[in-house]
C-alpha cells in the first residue's frame, strides 16, 4: 500500500478503498454472500494480512495529497459508535477532508459472536449508529435515547467540514433499501454485470424516492466487471455511472511483485487517458 497508493494519487485515481474485518475466525460456517459457492478464498484467504483501516489510511494520508481515503467496507455494527466517530473524524482532519466512510452490516456471524455483538440485530443497530455518527460530526451537543444506545449530552468536537460521506455497501434487499434511506452513496461490494448494477441503482432510487431523498446528492461507486480498460469503462459511463472501482484481486492478477503492480497502474492510467 505504501508504494501503490502514492503512485495512484499522482496518476489521478480518485480513491483507495480498504476492505476490513475486525477478526477472521479460524473456522466459520457463514457463507460469503458475494460468491456463488459461498467461499471467501478468492477475496479473503486465511493468510490475508488485514490492517486496521484507520491506522493504514492515516499513514497513507501523510503520503498523498488528493486521493480520497475510504473503507470498502467497514463492518459498522461491530463497533461502538463513539470509537468509529473519533477514528473517522481524525482521518478526515489529518487528510484535509478526504475521508469516506463506507459501511456494511456484516455477514459473518462467527465474527460477531467472537466480539460479543448481536448478529441478528445488526441492521437495526447500524441504522441507529448512522444517525448518531452524523450528530457527533455536526459539532452540536446532544443526548440520545434509542433502542441500543443511550447517553447524556455529549459533543465530539467541531463540525466536520466538508461533511464526511457515509456510503453503504451490500447487495441484499435490506442493504439497498438502507442505502436509499440513509446513505450518501452506494458502494458495490462485489463484482456483478453492468445490467445488475443498473437494476440495483433502480432499487436504491426507489428507496430514495420513498424516503423523500430523491433530490439529494448521491454517488454510486461501482465495481467494474469484465476487462479493466477504457472501452469497458465507457460502457459504465454511458450507463450513467461516474465512479468505478477496480478490484485488486483482478487488477494485480499475474503481477509477481510490487514493481509489476506499479507498472500495471501506469498502463491502466495511460489506457484510461489519465496521463
Amino acid at each position: 500500500m505504501v508504494r501503490l497508493v502514492p503512485r495512484a494519487d499522482k496518476l489521478g485515481f480518485e480513491a483507495v478503498w480498504l476492505g476490513e474485518h475486525l477478526v477472521r475466525p479460524a473456522q466459520f460456517e457463514s457463507a460469503y454472500p458475494y460468491s456463488p459457492t459461498g467461499s471467501t478464498q478468492e477475496v479473503w484467504p486465511a493468510e490475508t494480512p488485514l490492517s486496521d483501516p484507520w491506522v493504514a489510511l492515516g499513514h497513507l494520508a501523510a503520503m498523498t495529497s488528493q486521493i480520497r481515503l475510504a473503507t470498502g467496507v467497514y463492518v459498522l455494527p461491530l463497533r461502538n459508535p463513539f470509537v468509529t466517530a473519533r477514528a473517522v473524524a481524525t482521518l478526515h482532519a489529518v487528510s484535509g477532508g478526504r475521508a469516506i466512510l463506507g459501511v456494511g452490516a456484516g455477514w459473518n456471524r462467527e465474527e460477531f459472536d467472537i466480539v460479543g455483538e448481536d448478529f441478528d440485530a445488526r441492521g437495526a443497530r447500524m441504522d441507529e449508529i448512522i444517525g448518531i455518527l452524523r450528530r457527533l460530526w455536526s459539532g452540536e451537543a446532544f443526548s440520545h435515547s434509542g433502542a441500543f444506545y443511550r447517553f447524556a449530552e455529549v459533543r465530539l468536537g467541531p463540525a466536520q467540514d466538508p461533511p464526511i460521506p457515509i456510503v453503504m455497501g451490500g447487495h441484499s434487499p435490506p442493504a439497498l433499501r438502507r442505502a436509499g434511506r440513509l446513505g450518501d452513496g452506494w458502494y458495490s461490494t462485489a463484482t456483478g454485470t453492468l445490467a445488475e448494477m443498473v437494476e440495483f441503482r433502480g432499487r436504491i432510487e426507489q428507496a430514495r424516492a420513498g424516503a423523500g431523498r430523491a433530490s439529494e446528492p448521491f454517488d454510486y461507486y461501482i465495481r467494474m466487471n469484465g476487462e479493466l480498460d477504457a472501452r469497458n469503462a465507457a460502457r459504465y459511463r454511458d450507463a450513467g455511472f461516474e465512479h468505478l472501482t477496480l478490484p485488486t484481486n483482478r487488477l494485480w492478477r499475474g503481477a509477481a511483485n510490487v514493481d509489476e503492480k506499479l507498472a500495471t497502474l501506469d498502463r491502466l492510467a495511460s489506457d484510461l487517458g489519465m496521463r
